[in-house]
């Protein structure tokens, strides 16, 4: 039987997802129960970026500026939350806080944050977390006036 391809979502858009370890279940299944973590935009930017993983599985994720996008891969068990927030508009940064995303066996997430890193527009950044993959910004796009 082939198993399924991994999955990443994005509040709740399905794309390819999972999650690692520290104190509940890793992340191997898409819960629909349960409390889930996420958090409230700042603004009415969206930010466009790509996200690789280890296993070179890749997915382009759009987020509105300080809302939480979760990536990660359920075959391996661990899943990420990211959280971006302009740094500077002119030089076209943004900083990422990067999470540690666990769920319970409710289906409640828990996040746990491990790194901050800045991205500009087109330049790869690889974390420092376990496992590590890579963010590469691609877009700040202002909302239409």
């Amino acid at each position: 039987m082939k198993t399924p391809a991994p999955v990443i979502t994005l509040l709740g858009i399905a794309l390819s997802l999972s999650t690692a370890v520290w104190a509940q279940e890793g992340y191997t299944k898409l819960e629909s129960k349960g409390k889930k973590a996420y958090s409230v935009p700042v603004s009415e930017r969206t930010l466009t970026f790509e996200v690789t993983l280890p296993e070179k599985k890749s997915a382009k994720v759009l987020v509105k500026e300080g809302g939480m996008a979760k990536v990660g891969n359920l075959d391996e068990g661990y899943a990420f939350a990211l959280v971006p927030i302009v740094k500077d508009m002119a030089k076209h940064t943004v900083a990422f806080t990067v999470f540690q995303l666990t769920q319970d066996e409710a289906g409640n997430e828990s996040i746990r944050e491990l790194q901050r890193v800045d991205a500009s527009v087109g330049a790869d950044i690889f974390t420092k977390t376990e496992p590590s993959f890579k963010i590469r910004l691609l877009s700040i796009d202002r909302p239409a006036e």
